[in-house]
């Protein structure tokens, strides 16, 4: 398995992207792994983060959108926070195609998420580094947002 995801980072890092379904097809002895057994289910996640940085790093903006709400599904269902990375990479799809309304109420459904977050991670740093990574990428387009509306 690891092998896999050396050669998907290997992929991405020469700015080699494949099709939703070649990347698909690629993956589907990975895939097949890691819904094989439960021992295995840390792997689910890793499969559709491997999918979703091959859509977002190739521009496809609905498949990583739909890759990130795969990703959080699955976090959901096996325990992990990263709740904040569909969030987070919405976020920074709406900045792309000039969706400020969008990034305004992304954030503001999701602010108390953020007070959760900041008492969280105060206690267990470690735990919720990833998470808090997430959440910055929300947070600095919207106070940039609203810092832009404050001065013009």
């Amino acid at each position: 398995m690891s092998l896999v995801d050396s050669w998907a980072a290997s992929e991405l890092d020469k700015g080699v992207y494949y099709s939703i379904s070649k990347m698909s097809d690629h993956l589907k002895q990975y895939e097949k792994i890691a819904w094989s057994k439960d021992e295995y289910s840390g792997y689910r996640s890793d499969y559709y983060i491997i999918l979703l940085n091959n859509a977002y790093l190739s521009g496809k903006w609905v498949a990583s959108i739909f890759y990130t709400e795969k990703v959080n599904k699955q976090n959901k269902i096996d325990g992990n926070s990263r709740s904040f990375i569909e969030l987070s990479v919405k976020m920074f799809i709406y900045g792309l195609t000039d969706r400020q309304d969008k990034q305004i109420e992304t954030y503001e459904k999701n602010e108390n998420f953020f007070q959760d977050l900041y008492v969280k991670g105060k206690k267990n740093p470690e735990k919720y580094y990833w998470e808090s990574m997430d959440a910055l990428r929300i947070l600095d387009p919207a106070i940039s947002i609203y810092f832009d509306r404050r001065t013009s």
